[in-house]
């Protein structure tokens, strides 16, 4: 439900400006490999040709994700992930509690190609 509110990347700017991406994104020599939607994955476009919500998967305190190169659409990804925890954890306020995302872990990591 996140995902399909455009008002989270406005509303979570001062954090999304905080991403790195790297330059081999806007590589014209980068080739990627297109691939076909199958039954488990079934693309990132319903039947209607709108966008589908992009897949989280936590692992303890990770939230992992894979996306198409889409600005809008990969910060739209981070957006939603940010208003969901701070539904489920509270948000952001030093002075009550320890902050429920790890902003260092945010900045520390590229949006690359392949992250390991």
């Amino acid at each position: 439900r996140y995902f399909e509110d455009p008002s989270l990347r406005t509303k979570h700017r001062q954090y999304l400006d905080r991403l790195k991406w790297h330059t081999m994104l806007d590589n014209p020599r980068a080739s990627f490999t297109r691939v076909k939607a199958d039954s488990i994955n079934k693309g990132v476009l319903d039947n209607q040709g709108s966008p589908t919500p992009t897949p989280h998967r936590f692992f303890v305190d990770d939230d992992i994700y894979l996306d198409v190169y889409d600005v809008a659409r990969i910060e739209q990804a981070i957006a939603a992930s940010i208003e969901a925890i701070f539904v489920l954890l509270g948000e952001s306020d030093l002075s009550k509690r320890r902050d429920p995302i790890s902003w260092s872990k945010l900045e520390e990591m590229f949006i690359a190609p392949i992250n390991v």
